[in-house]
């Protein structure tokens, strides 16, 4: 038999291009599945045995300080670490920036988690990644209304997709930020961005509504549908813009609770969130637990 001509790594970047997305975007989704193991289960959900996996560990850092930090991770290894969201209003922001030195060649990849913790059960979980093919760029995520939870989780991870036969070394160093946010507002640019609602999970018995958050390059208008698995419309709203940058629907008065139309309640499941302007449609999947 003779040598394979590609890594595992390099592999798996060239299937996972050809599906539409990219290993960075894949590893990012797997880090939130992860948290679902053990205690943190969720049933129907995420792993179908995740009740029998071993509980992924959280690791604690005991501080009620922002800092900035420097970390080096291994390609695709995570960190977590458990922050007590503590009593003030606002929210927790994570940034991720690396620090390596960008080229064609050399590209560098990171994303960011993060989510609210209720006892063993997650919510608002949130994860961002970001390609370094612009030199400088990050990736960041924030958690609303953070003392509305027991405490807080983030991590950071790479998902550097080079291939070992390069030589160069898939550790990477990333300044991390944390801080106290009050709704900051990522850049904007040109395209229409669609981030994760919250709360997600989202729980009808504990939850009024679940919310939206999206931002738009230009003015116009922005159409937001739920949809089931099987593409049928439950919930539709058009909003205009006259001004680009970043929205949230809770700050707007739309929210949906949970039913279809007609007003009746929606079983727990998969449901789809699509926002769409006249030249773009993004999408994204979400859960509702009745």
């Amino acid at each position: 038999m003779g040598e394979w001509a590609l890594t595992p790594i390099e592999a798996h970047r060239i299937l996972l291009e050809r599906e539409g997305t990219s290993l960075l975007e894949a590893y990012g989704e797997f880090t939130s599945w992860i948290l679902h193991t053990g205690d943190r289960a969720v049933p129907g959900e995420y792993f179908e045995e995740g009740a029998n996996y071993s509980q992924v560990r959280i690791d604690s850092f005991d501080t009620g300080d922002f800092e900035d930090r420097e970390v080096t991770l291994p390609a695709l290894a995570t960190l977590y670490r458990l922050r007590p969201a503590g009593t003030a209003d606002g929210g927790i922001a994570l940034r991720v920036l690396p620090m390596g030195e960008w080229s064609p060649e050399n590209p560098l990849e990171w994303g960011a988690g993060i989510a609210g913790l209720d006892g063993s059960a997650l919510s608002d979980v949130r994860v961002s990644t970001g390609s370094s093919t612009t030199p400088g760029s990050g990736a960041g995520t924030e958690l609303f209304d953070w003392q509305t939870y027991d405490s807080v989780i983030q991590w950071s991870f790479t998902g550097d997709n080079i291939s070992l036969t390069t030589g160069l070394s898939l550790d990477r160093t990333a300044g991390t930020e944390t801080v106290q946010s009050e709704r900051l507002t990522l850049a904007a640019d040109d395209q229409l961005t669609l981030f994760q609602n919250y709360p997600n999970p989202f729980r009808t018995g504990t939850h009024d509504r679940t919310w939206f958050s999206f931002s738009i390059g230009s003015p116009g208008d922005i159409v937001l549908e739920i949809l089931s698995l099987s593409g049928r419309t439950l919930w539709s709203e058009t909003i205009s813009f006259s001004a680009a940058g970043r929205y949230f629907t809770d700050e707007l008065g739309y929210g949906w609770d949970g039913r279809d139309d007609a007003g009746h309640q929606m079983p727990s499941g998969v449901y789809i969130l699509t926002a769409r302007t006249s030249h773009e449609t993004r999408l994204i999947k979400f859960s509702l637990i009745r």
